[in-house]
């Protein structure tokens, strides 16, 4: 399901453009970041100071899970952060085998992204989805799409750390977090010339 479309805006001041600035590109960063507990079934990106933020987060009854937001850094554009609760955990791995692992995605994008006469805008969604990814215990792989199909994951781990690829609404991205046994959370974030986007997932047998 996904939330009603809003335009974004970011007035950049003219000492922004001294240099060398060619395209909006220069204006979107994606990274992974510490996020933070608020109670016990909740979590946000530690210390933000983005505006216009769109944010999210998904916490298991153990309290393990993540957090994510999009929005824009004044001055410098538009920010697109996940980040693991501290302490998030999982269950041993099996030696072999394989499993289905099915729960739900959250994420946030930005989308359009454009410079224009010194006004960035862009186009915000928040989306949230059902999914099954198939992990297999011999290969260390985590593959699988959301229902929707606008999720695709490519994951690998080694002992419990997961990392990998995936690309979120056409959005490429880098996928971390935690695998175990029975279960796998996962955060992302990505970006290209036009777009931003971060989010997570957690599914269990």
């Amino acid at each position: 399901m996904s939330s009603s479309i809003r335009i974004f805006a970011a007035l950049l001041s003219t000492s922004v453009f001294a240099g060398c600035i060619s395209d909006a590109d220069d204006f979107t960063t994606s990274n992974f970041a510490a996020a933070v507990a608020v109670g016990t079934s909740s979590a946000e990106i530690a210390n933000s100071t983005l505006t216009q933020r769109q944010t999210g987060s998904d916490v298991n009854s153990d309290g393990d899970g993540y957090a994510y937001e999009t929005g824009v850094q004044n001055g410098a554009g538009f920010f697109a952060r996940a980040g693991l609760i501290p302490g998030t955990s999982v269950s041993s791995l099996p030696r072999s085998g394989s499993a289905r692992m099915s729960g739900h995605y959250e994420a946030a994008r930005v989308t359009g992204i454009d410079l224009n006469n010194g006004r960035l805008t862009g186009f915000a969604r928040t989306a949230r989805g059902s999914m099954t990814l198939t992990v297999d215990f011999d290969d260390h792989t985590l593959k699988g799409t959301s229902n929707n199909g606008i999720l695709n994951v490519n994951g690998t781990f080694e002992g419990q750390t997961l990392e990998g690829d995936v690309v979120y609404s056409g959005i490429p991205g880098t996928l971390s977090g935690k695998i175990g046994g029975d279960e796998a959370i996962g955060i992302f974030n990505g970006k290209s010339e036009s777009a931003i986007m971060a989010g997570g997932f957690i599914v269990a047998e």
